[in-house]
């Protein structure tokens, strides 16, 4: 499409007419004041539904969908479109929420629909964390997380599946800045104190950028970005004006004056990303582009620096998976059929393929389409159709085989279209202290938090809504769920490089680290990462790939039952006081894990699992509670059945294992010895004496398969070495 096509539509968004006010809203003699900036007023109404229409739309042979969804769109979820011819059927890859809205209208005008699901829920990128994760009544957002008002399309479907009702405000403003250069007690500030410090050159903060030029002193950031576009700005007015239009004009505005003025900016400065064009037009040092980097928060750029109060964000007061879940439960009019018996979960696409005559109509010729997937079991299955709609990412598309490529250009997007990292680390705290901290700042009790510690950006629930009272989560509870990390690109490879335990670790750190005065470390409760971990079986002939499990703990130790590959067993990591251990699972078969012990107490403990010989029996460490009681507990497969033994603290090890005939346990010891034990009255007998051990280095003891010797590594005489000890005595 030529550029100029293009624009003829862009000019016509929403979404593009803050950008034409900026543009137009100064004359172009007007410099950026140091005590005003024009670019953090206009960028505050981003995803306004008051924004004033700037293109009349019948000026324009290209109509952005902006102003066509109004008559067209909404006529489409108002009513029906045309009925579909009889016996049409579609197939939809992804449950997210677009393939879902697809399928929902497409089944009102009359399609057979089919939606093929690779995991085991809908939403896709919509994901709302609950219980068993926090506490019950507890949620926050793993990803979508705000509506704005000027979805209209979305607020449609709010109104037909009831959910308007629960829209609440959401809190976009960064409200408080941490820097942790800064000297003690000058760290954490607001936002107005931050920008009164820029404009007041305070030598403590121009010390964390000490090669700031002259002229980049005493700016807020958003001065400074609005003195850095000027060159873009001139340019623009200068084609606008030449082309026919007036600067400072009110709406509506000369279109082939608006179309040749971004065509200018746009052959000027596409070749720039918005870093190089900071440095090598605007000239600004690189302790500018640092300062903006930081300052600016613009990890949600829209925010900016103040902004934010007329970005008009929503958020659905029983969290945003309430979305999908309403198109899923939704039946057909008149009938008690809901969406979600269309939808094949498990299903794994691996090609699409086109059938002809002898596949398709036999009397029309007409061709049909053709997905094959995977099942959980590993059988492939496959489902046709007349039309097929792929509602995935392009990243998930790459995946899939085709035996007809796409156009040209589609094909390129599905290669080089780029999704940009992100990391979300949600917490639970006790008691919702960041109420107090805000309010003493003059803050209200919500809002934003920027850092330049790994976490980078920080956001605290709304609590109350736009008419005082206190959300529905919150309104029993002094608790708390919050995004307490939100990062980036490299900021979230940082952050999802770490194991489960760290990450949550290092964001309850920085946080404490930004409020220093709270003690939040001691009202953690609980913390969660949106990173998805996978179970999977691999076929190592065909290197085939079938996925069995999904979940977003992190799982370890797993093992194949000795006997049977349908039994599978896996464990949580994570604080053992607080994750759910042991489960098993079928890989052949589609359906949620089985957990095999439940906590009884506080505190209560269990794990370093293994399956006897016969693979009748999972043993593990059990106590209650750690340090106090100890237990080896066996769990009988088939039964049910629990079996435990006690021991005496100095007899406890942390790990254990046993003999092929199930008569003898093996210890590794947990100070300084090991012994043997035998089932019934677990009768002891230390066989190494391990005084000079290490036990950071776990010495993992197994038997030979003829139970003769116990085998075991070990560091007690200096290097490492492997040892073996001869239990028959004679």
């Amino acid at each position: 499409m030529p550029r100029s096509t293009f624009l003829l539509g862009e000019i016509t968004s929403r979404a593009t007419a803050p950008l034409q006010h900026y543009f137009l809203a100064t004359p172009p003699e007007v410099k950026p004041s140091r005590t005003y900036s024009l670019f953090g007023e206009i960028k505050a109404q981003a995803g306004s539904v008051e924004t004033e229409e700037t293109i009349p739309p019948a000026d324009i042979g290209v109509i952005d969908e902006s102003f066509i969804d109004y008559s067209t769109f909404l006529n489409v979820i108002d009513k029906t479109s045309q009925p579909a011819p009889r016996n049409k059927t579609v197939t939809i890859i992804g449950a997210g929420v677009s393939g879902l809205c697809a399928a929902y209208e497409l089944r009102r005008a009359g399609y057979t629909v089919r939606v093929l699901e690779a995991s085991s829920r809908v939403g896709g990128r919509v994901v709302t964390f609950r219980d068993p994760i926090f506490a019950q009544g507890l949620h926050a957002e793993g990803g979508a997380m705000r509506i704005p008002k000027d979805h209209y399309l979305l607020h449609r479907y709010l109104e037909i599946f009831g959910l308007n009702k629960q829209l609440f405000p959401f809190e976009m403003r960064n409200k408080i800045i941490h820097l942790s250069g800064m000297p003690e007690g000058k760290r954490t500030m607001t936002y107005d104190a931050f920008d009164k410090a820029l404009v007041d050159k305070d030598g403590d903060l121009l010390n964390l950028f000490p090669k700031l030029k002259d002229e980049e002193k005493s700016m807020t950031c958003d001065q400074l970005f609005d003195t850095a576009v000027q060159k873009v700005k001139q340019l623009w007015l200068d084609t606008y004006t030449a082309n026919g239009g007036t600067p400072g004009e009110k709406p509506p505005y000369n279109v082939k004056a608006l179309v040749a003025a971004f065509d200018s900016i746009g052959d000027m400065y596409d070749k720039y990303t918005l870093r190089s064009y900071l440095t090598d037009v605007a000239g600004w040092s690189e302790d500018a582009v640092n300062l903006y980097d930081l300052g600016n928060a613009h990890v949600v750029f829209e925010n900016g620096n103040k902004s934010g109060e007329e970005s008009h964000m929503q958020q659905l007061q029983s969290g945003m998976d309430a979305v999908p879940k309403a198109f899923a439960e939704k039946c057909q009019d008149g009938s008690d059929d809901p969406l979600m018996n269309c939808i094949t979960f498990g299903a794994r696409v691996k090609r699409i393929a086109e059938v002809g005559a002898t596949g398709g109509n036999p009397t029309t010729g007409q061709s049909k389409l053709v997905c094959l997937y995977d099942n959980p079991a590993g059988q492939e299955c496959s489902v046709e159709s007349d039309f097929l709609i792929l509602a995935i990412p392009y990243t998930a598309q790459r995946a899939i085989a085709k035996d007809h490529a796409f156009d040209p250009k589609q094909e390129m997007a599905i290669r080089d279209v780029r999704y940009v990292e992100v990391t979300k680390v949600l917490l639970q705290y006790k008691m919702r202290w960041w109420k107090d901290v805000f309010q003493k700042l003059g803050q209200d009790t919500d809002g934003g938090v920027v850092c330049d510690l790994p976490i980078r950006y920080t956001m605290l629930p709304k609590e109350a809504d736009e008419h005082g009272q206190t959300v529905d989560q919150f309104r029993h509870t002094d608790r708390g769920a919050i995004m307490a990390a939100y990062t980036f690109e490299q900021d979230a490879t940082i952050l999802g490089a770490l194991c489960p335990a760290r990450r949550t670790q290092l964001v309850a750190q920085n946080l404490d680290a930004i409020f220093p005065d709270v003690d939040s470390l001691a009202l953690l409760e609980a913390g969660n990462a949106q990173i998805p971990t996978k179970i999977f079986v691999m076929d190592v002939q065909s290197g085939l790939r079938q996925y069995v499990h999904e979940t977003t703990t992190w799982i370890n130790h797993l093992q194949f039952s000795p006997v049977d590959t349908k039994v599978l067993m896996f464990c949580h990591e994570g604080p053992w006081h607080k994750a759910d251990r042991l489960w098993l699972l079928d890989p052949a078969v589609s359906g949620p894990p089985k957990l095999i012990h439940r906590r009884s107490m506080h505190m209560e403990i269990w794990g370093h699992e293994w399956f006897s010989h016969d693979g009748k029996i999972i043993w593990y460490d059990l106590q209650l509670p750690p340090g106090q009681d100890f237990w080896l507990a066996g769990y009988e497969i088939a039964t049910g059945r629990w079996t435990w033994y006690h021991m005496e603290r100095n007899k406890w090890s942390v790990h254990f294992n046993s003999s092929r005939d199930g008569s003898v346990f093996a210890g590794d010891g947990g100070d300084s010895d090991m012994g043997t034990m035998s089932t019934g009255n677990f009768i002891s007998e230390r066989l190494v004496n391990m005084k000079d051990y290490d036990y950071r280095l776990e010495p993992n003891v197994n038997f030979t398969p003829d139970g003769k010797w116990l085998v075991f590594r070990s560091n007690m005489h200096g290097t490492i070495h492997t040892y073996a000890v001869h239990l028959m005595k004679h």
